[in-house]
């Protein structure tokens, strides 16, 4: 007999206590999306959106040897992600989607998330999962008051981050880049909602700029606690730890 882990448990009760949300979801004021690629600080943006106050889900990607204070990456939304994607690959060699694969499966994941952004959604909330930059019109029709934060990084220095994590070919990790800076500059030019953009070469070295430029995009009212907590867990480790692993 297969033993069911606690957190599946806890997964399952967490959908039933909440599935009336399907039905009455809660008003909202804001959603955040988080975009960008993997390795281009958005675990860093998600992780300050959850210390100003932001709801950025109950249950989150635990921390590892990459990312020693978490990816503040929502589960649910990554699950969900990932199953789209992979029913997409251009073959099972390729992590990369095929267009026509991806239009159709999105079309069959709609209910899907559609009801995960009804469970989720509260009075300021948001998610992370890089995916989602691949994704953005599976979700759009379905928020609320959207705001979008889009992280940028050298793509470079991405690839290389990325081909180290990842065991594969710099040319593979850098291609796999290019793809998703192509489909995040589509969703620049086809949604109008607000959007904030953070190039953390920019400002690697400029911790203010970057808590202040997301506290004035977010509708909460941020305390200097708060911010001083902001401040105290953007550590430049967040950002650079990928050049050194």
């Amino acid at each position: 007999m297969r033993l069911i882990s606690k957190r599946k448990i806890k997964l399952y009760l967490y959908y039933i206590k909440n599935c009336w949300k399907l039905i009455f979801p809660l008003r909202c004021r804001e959603t955040i999306v988080v975009l960008g690629m993997h390795r281009s600080g958005t675990s860093v943006v998600a992780g300050l959106l959850d210390a100003a106050g932001v709801s950025m889900g109950k249950f989150k990607q635990r921390a590892s040897k990459y990312n020693k204070k978490g990816y503040y990456e929502n589960i649910l939304f990554q699950k969900l992600n990932i199953e789209v994607l992979i029913r997409s690959r251009r073959s099972s060699e390729s992590r990369l989607p095929d267009f026509e694969k991806l239009e159709k499966e999105k079309k069959k994941y709609r209910k899907k998330a559609k009801n995960l952004v009804r469970i989720e959604q509260e009075a300021s909330w948001g998610w992370k999962d890089p995916r989602t930059s691949l994704l953005m019109d599976m979700y759009y029709r379905f928020l609320v008051n959207t705001k979008i934060v889009i992280c940028n990084r050298d793509s470079d220095d991405v690839a290389r981050s990325l081909s180290r994590r990842e065991n594969m070919s710099q040319k593979q990790a850098r291609e796999i880049c290019d793809f998703y800076k192509n489909e995040i500059n589509k969703i620049k030019k086809k949604y109008k909602c607000p959007m904030l953009e953070i190039n953390f070469d920019d400002h690697k070295k400029d911790k203010d700029g970057v808590v202040d430029s997301i506290i004035d995009f977010i509708d909460i009212s941020v305390d200097e606690t708060s911010r001083d907590n902001m401040i105290n867990f953007f550590d430049q480790k967040l950002v650079t730890s990928s050049r050194r692993n």
